[in-house]
């Protein structure tokens, strides 16, 4: 019983201890230019550099697809609101209804178009700092 205990727990907490890196992992990795080195993998600095790249892709990568939501949100919205206020039907009262609209559509168009810039920013911060990582790992060729 206590073999199997002492078993059972290696099994379901062997997972957690790995550093190995994913299959996808590696071909990103690879992807970079950079090739495992079984010799330095069991070098901490090694694993935690490897990681870091990836963990800098990962979030490069959400940033830019963020960024590029709210630009062509933007765009659109703001062309949606001057759509509505070069429409030139309607009496008094709905082309200052229409007015308001128009405005707020294109007033939400330009704060979302403001609101991607950080997230590009951010996208090239974290390129730069993953390209300095990969620097000091990349195959010579």
């Amino acid at each position: 019983m206590k073999t199997l205990v002492t078993l059972l727990v290696i099994f379901v907490f062997s997972n957690c201890f790995s550093q190995d890196f994913k299959h996808f992992e590696i071909k990103r990795l690879n992807s970079f230019g950079i090739e495992l080195d079984l010799d330095n993998q069991m070098n901490e600095s090694y694993n935690f550099d490897l990681n870091t790249i990836l963990k800098k892709e990962r979030k490069r990568r959400k940033n830019k697809t963020a960024g590029i939501i709210f630009t062509s949100l933007g765009a659109l919205t703001t062309s949606f609101g001057v759509l509505i206020l070069s429409n030139k039907s309607g009496n008094d009262e709905g082309k200052a209804i229409q007015g308001y609209i128009g405005g707020m559509f294109v007033g939400t168009g330009i704060v979302s178009g403001g609101i991607s810039i950080p997230f590009f920013k951010s996208t090239k911060k974290r390129r730069k700092e993953r390209d300095k990582l990969i620097e000091k790992y990349a195959i010579e060729k």
